[in-house]
């Protein structure tokens, strides 16, 4: 009984495991669109709103 269960356990652990590591293509295009957007936004932030270090 607990063999079996420990067993199961483990099959679902691989099946989740190997469903996880699946390549997606659309999830790739929206992660690299993302990203790609976030550094857009910083440059365009550092650009029009400069950060001043105060060196003493």
């Amino acid at each position: 009984m607990v063999k079996a269960k420990i067993k199961r356990g483990y099959r679902i652990a691989k099946y989740v495991a190997y469903k996880e590591t699946l390549i997606d293509r659309r999830e790739h295009f929206w992660s690299f669109l993302g990203a790609f957007l976030g550094l857009v936004l910083l440059r365009f932030a550092r650009q029009n709103y400069p950060i001043q270090i105060i060196c003493f």
